[in-house]
């Protein structure tokens, strides 16, 4: 083992994992990787630059690719626009998602210049008013079957199932509960005046919304 001053000074312990250790004031000491122990979760800043890169009008966030609306259009509309750049309507499956997209709507800045655009800025742009989130409850699925048998290839169906924009079913046993809200209509999205909580709607609404790449970064 490298000597180093953070280390306990009568290091007797060869363990495979390293702890700060409390009872020698914190310093680093080792110790079997089975044992039990409090643990501390550090993420990538925020404002570091990403090892990635994504396609041109999209922000690199986590690991994903994200492209703000402005406009306020429906959900079928966004998923359709979305489509038209390669992408869907933004699910969001964790909280650390949903917060960074509470931040990122209820600033300001202009779209058409990416310099204003930072997630830690208090110059971000603005998803206008209300946002769609790609949760959905009633789901269109349409395949193409050559079967001669058919009357036409295009098949078409449909279910009631709470699904994410990327066909991914929704758990609320399992998933971030957005609030543990009742989810009882067809579309999803975030109300701006209860600071961006979990609503339930009709899909003909008009509401902001976000797109996220689904090609290889």
């Amino acid at each position: 083992m490298a000597t180093s001053t953070l280390f306990v000074a009568d290091e007797s312990v060869a363990g495979e994992c390293g702890i700060a250790d409390i009872k020698n004031e914190g310093y680093l000491s080792t110790c079997e990787c089975n044992k039990k122990l409090p643990y501390v979760c550090a993420s990538v800043p925020l404002d570091k630059k990403p090892d990635y890169s994504c396609p041109k009008g999209f922000y690199p966030y986590r690991g994903k690719c994200l492209y703000p609306h402005g406009e306020s259009i429906t959900y079928d509309e966004a998923v359709v626009t979305c489509a038209t750049k390669g992408s869907i309507v933004m699910p969001i499956k964790d909280k650390n998602l949903h917060d960074f997209v509470i931040e990122w709507a209820g600033k300001s800045g202009n779209l058409k210049d990416p310099s204003t655009f930072h997630p830690t800025s208090k110059k971000c742009f603005l998803v206008k008013n209300d946002v769609w989130i790609g949760l959905r409850k009633l789901r269109l699925t349409q395949i193409i079957d050559n079967n001669p048998a058919l009357l036409t290839p295009m098949q078409e169906s449909t279910t009631s199932d709470l699904t994410y924009s990327d066909g991914v079913p929704f758990t609320i046993d399992v998933d971030y509960m957005l609030g543990a809200k009742t989810l009882e209509k067809d579309c999803y999205y975030l109300k701006q005046s209860s600071n961006f909580e979990l609503r339930d709607g009709g899909c003909s609404k008009t509401r902001g919304f976000i797109c996220q790449w689904r090609g290889a970064l």
